[in-house]
C-alpha cells in the first residue's frame, strides 16, 4: 500500500487541502473547491488490494500510511458546513463515496489493537456525522428569514438512505457502493468497539462518549426513513423501501436489541443511567409507525389477512367506478347544460343524463377541494417485513415484562427535573413509548382472553404500573395542558399526550374490573380524582374546539379519547 499511497503524495494533498480551506470563505463557488480536496483525502484513506491466499485470490482493504491525519483533515472540513446552508462538504463527501471508505476502515482496523481502535473510532465519529437526522422542516424555517436561499435537500436525504444500505445491504446497489464488502461486520465491529466501556463499574467520560458513540450510529440509522415505493417497485427501489425490516433484523442478530434493554431494566443505576435518553430515542424509532394491531397478529396469517383486505379495496373501487364512471365516448358524445336562474353550467358527463345535477356538481365540489392530510409525524405508517414484525413483537413483550416501569421511572425523574441531557422533542418520545407500551399489552391481554388463558400469568397490568401513578398521570395531564397553551401549539406533543391519556384511561378501565383487590382499589382512586379534575375536563374541551388543519389522525385520537 506504500506504492499505492506514498506519504509524499498524502502530505502533498493534505497540504493543499488545508490550504484550500483556509482561503474558501473567499471563493464564490465552494463545490469547485471543495471537491477536489475531498476527493483527495478520501483516496489518501486507503483502498482495495488483491492478495494471493490458500484459498486463492482475495480483495481486502489496506489503510493508507497517513490515515490518522486524514481522518482530522475530513473532520475539519465537516465543520465548514457549520455555517453553510448548501451542506456542500456533506455533498462533496458522498459523492466522492467516503461512506464507503469508513465502512471498510471500521471492518479492516478494529481487531488491530490500540492503534486500529483509534482509527476505528474515528471513522465512527464520521460516521455518526454523516448519517445525523437532517430535520427539514427546522432548516426551512431557519433559512426564512436569510432570503432567498434554495437548498436541494433530496439529493441529502437520498445520500443517508445509501448509507443505510451501505450497512444492512448484502450487495452494493449503485456505483457510489459497490465495493462494500464488510456489510454487516460493520455493525458487528462497532458492538465491539463500546462492549469492553460498557463492561466496567465506572467508566471515565472518554469512554461514555466512546458509548454514546456507537449508540448514536444506531439511532441515526433507524432514523433514515424508507424510499416509499408502491408494491410494483423492482431493483434497487424495492431494495431501499426495505431497509427498516433489514436493519431490525441485523439488530436482532447482533444482539443491540438485548443490549438496549440491559440498559433499560439498569436505567436507575448510576452505571446506565446516562444513556437512558439515548435508548428512549432508540425504542422509540424502532417503534415509529408500526401498528400496534398489526403487531398484534399472528404474523403467519398477516400476508392472508392483507392480501384480503387489499381485494376488497380493489373490489369496492370497482364497483364505485362503474357505478360512477363514464364511458370511453362520454367525453365527446355526452355535454349537457344545466341552468340556474341567470347562471348556465356546463356538465361533460354521463351520469348526468339521469342523476339529480346539483349532486354532480356537488361531487365536482368535492374533488377540488382541499384535503387533509391523512398522517403527521406520529402516524406514518412503516411497511415492514412479517419477520421484522416477529423481531419487534419479542422485543415489545420483553421491554414491558422486564424493564418498563424502571425505565420510564427514570426518564420521567429526569425530564422533571430537567437534565442537560434531555432536549424538547424527549417528552414527545416518552409519551410515545408509553402509550404503545400500554396499548400493546392490552391488545395482548385481550388476546389471551379470547384463547381462553389467564392474562395475569405473564401479561399483569402491574408491568405498565408506573404510568397508572398519580404522579405520571398529572406530568401527562400537564404536557397536554402547556402544549396547548403555546403559541402556535405544539401539535405533535399534543396528540401524543392525548394517545398517551386515551391509553391510560383505557389501562384503569381494565384495572377497575380487574381480580386483584389492589389494582381495583387504585383504579377508584385515580376514576375519582380524574372525574372531578375541572382542568381535565376544560382541557379535552379545548383540544376539539382547536382542531383546524391537523391530520386526520389527529382527529381520531382526539374524538377517542
Amino acid at each position: 500500500m506504500s506504492d499505492l499511497y506514498p506519504s509524499s503524495v498524502a502530505g502533498h494533498d493534505l497540504d493543499d487541502a488545508r490550504s484550500i480551506a483556509d482561503d474558501l470563505e473567499q471563493d464564490e463557488n465552494r463545490y469547485a473547491v471543495f471537491m477536489p480536496a475531498v476527493a483527495s483525502l478520501v483516496a489518501a484513506l486507503g483502498g482495495y488490494e488483491d492478495v494471493q491466499t490458500a484459498d486463492g485470490m482475495e480483495t481486502v482493504y489496506r489503510p493508507g500510511d497517513s490515515v490518522l491525519a486524514v481522518l482530522k483533515d475530513l473532520k475539519k472540513l465537516w465543520r465548514k458546513d457549520d455555517a453553510d446552508d448548501e451542506r456542500t462538504v456533506a455533498r462533496c463527501m458522498a459523492r466522492a463515496g467516503l461512506m464507503k471508505e469508513l465502512i471498510a476502515l471500521v471492518g479492516e482496523c478494529t481487531p488491530r489493537g490500540d492503534w486500529g481502535r483509534k482509527i476505528a473510532l474515528m471513522a465512527c465519529d464520521l460516521m455518526a456525522a454523516l448519517t445525523w437526522p437532517i430535520d427539514v422542516a427546522q432548516e426551512l424555517r431557519e433559512m426564512q428569514d436569510e432570503g432567498d436561499v434554495v437548498t436541494d435537500y433530496a439529493s441529502l436525504l437520498y445520500a443517508q438512505v445509501e448509507y443505510k444500505a451501505s450497512f444492512v445491504l448484502l450487495c452494493g446497489m449503485s456505483s457510489s457502493c459497490q465495493a462494500m464488502i464488510i456489510h454487516s461486520d460493520t455493525l458487528r465491529s462497532i458492538l465491539s468497539l463500546i462492549l469492553p466501556y460498557l463492561a466496567k463499574p465506572r467508566r471515565e467520560q472518554r469512554e461514555e462518549r466512546i458509548v454514546s458513540l456507537g449508540l448514536h450510529i444506531v439511532r441515526n440509522l433507524l432514523a433514515i426513513k424508507d424510499v416509499v415505493s408502491d408494491g410494483s417497485a423492482v431493483g434497487e427501489k424495492e431494495e431501499l423501501s426495505t431497509l427498516q425490516s433489514s436493519l431490525v433484523l441485523q439488530l436482532d442478530k447482533l444482539t443491540y436489541f438485548q443490549l438496549i434493554l440491559t440498559m433499560a431494566s439498569a436505567a436507575d443505576k448510576t452505571a446506565f443511567n446516562p444513556f437512558n435518553v439515548l435508548a428512549l430515542d432508540i425504542l422509540h424509532l424502532t417503534f415509529r409507525g408500526v401498528s400496534v394491531h398489526d403487531l398484534g397478529q399472528d404474523q403467519a396469517r398477516a400476508p392472508i389477512e392483507n392480501l384480503t383486505k387489499l381485494l376488497d379495496a380493489e373490489m369496492r373501487r370497482k364497483a364505485t367506478a362503474s357505478r360512477n364512471g363514464m364511458s370511453r365516448h362520454s367525453r365527446f358524445g355526452t355535454t349537457i347544460t344545466v341552468k340556474a336562474g341567470d347562471q348556465k353550467v356546463i356538465l361533460h358527463k354521463q351520469n348526468a343524463i339521469s342523476a339529480n345535477a346539483a349532486k354532480v356538481l356537488d361531487e365536482v365540489k368535492r374533488k377540488r377541494a382541499g384535503k387533509h392530510k391523512r398522517h403527521d409525524e406520529l402516524t406514518v405508517p412503516t411497511n415492514l417485513s412479517p419477520d421484522a414484525i416477529v423481531v419487534l413483537q419479542r422485543l415489545a413483550k420483553l421491554f414491558i415484562q422486564s424493564c418498563f416501569n424502571t425505565f420510564i421511572a427514570s426518564i420521567l425523574k429526569d425530564i422533571r427535573m430537567e437534565r442537560a441531557k434531555v432536549r424538547p422533542k424527549d417528552s414527545v418520545r416518552a409519551l410515545f413509548v408509553a402509550r404503545f407500551c400500554i396499548e400493546y399489552l392490552l391488545v395482548l391481554r385481550a388476546k389471551a382472553a379470547k384463547a381462553g388463558k389467564d392474562a395475569n400469568e405473564d401479561l399483569a397490568l402491574g408491568l405498565v404500573a408506573e404510568m397508572a401513578e398519580v404522579d405520571s398521570v398529572r406530568w401527562v395531564v400537564l404536557r397536554m395542558k402547556l402544549t396547548m397553551d403555546d403559541k402556535p401549539p405544539a401539535w405533535t406533543e399534543l396528540q401524543a399526550s392525548i394517545d398517551c391519556f386515551t391509553q391510560i384511561l383505557l389501562l384503569i378501565d381494565a384495572m377497575s374490573v380487574s381480580k386483584d383487590e389492589e389494582e381495583v382499589e387504585v383504579a377508584e382512586i385515580l376514576q375519582n380524582q380524574l372525574y372531578y379534575n375541572g382542568d381535565i375536563l376544560d382541557s379535552c374541551l379545548s383540544v376539539v374546539t382547536q382542531y383546524k388543519d391537523q391530520s386526520i389522525g389527529w382527529v381520531l385520537e382526539v374524538f377517542v379519547c
